[in-house]
Order: structure tokens, then sequence, then C-alpha cells
């Protein structure tokens, strides 16, 4: 849901929301994200890939098995519906 905070405070005011993916790539080292950084994005707000690269780099992700380490790339698509 704090991506959906992203969207909305981006788009919450717009009269056609639009839909879009916004991909991140980090490392895993020790278990927490590290080096978050913009891989790519179908919007056209800057202020909205930050959000999204941001509130990744605040959270904690579990994925890198026993090393603690790892490479991600997350692609986080956001579309509208009735």
């Amino acid at each position: 849901w704090h991506y959906l905070q992203c969207y909305e405070h981006v788009f919450g005011a717009a009269k056609d929301l639009p839909g879009g993916t916004v991909t991140v790539s980090f490392d895993i080292l020790d278990q927490l994200p590290q080096h978050a950084a913009l891989g790519g994005s179908t919007f056209s707000s800057a202020q909205m890939d930050r959000c999204v690269v941001s509130t990744l780099s605040g959270q904690t992700i579990n994925a890198a098995g026993a090393t603690g380490k790892g490479h991600v790339v997350y692609a986080f698509k956001f579309l509208m519906v009735d």
C-alpha cells in the first residue's frame, strides 16, 4: 500500500489516472536493500519514480537466502480497474 500512496500523492487529483510500470533494481547486502536505482519507467513523473525507489529502499527484503547477498529487479505495475 505504500506504493499506492506514491501513486495517489502524484496522480490523485488527475481526471484521467494513468497506468504504468516502474522498474527498480537493487542489491541485497545483509538481507537489506542497498543501492536502489530506477531501472526504467513508463510514467512521465520523476516524482512518482523517486517515490517508488525511496519506498523500496525503506523496506526490508528477505530474498537473499543464506548468503545475505544478491541482486534483484522488481517491476511495479499500476493498472486502472473498474
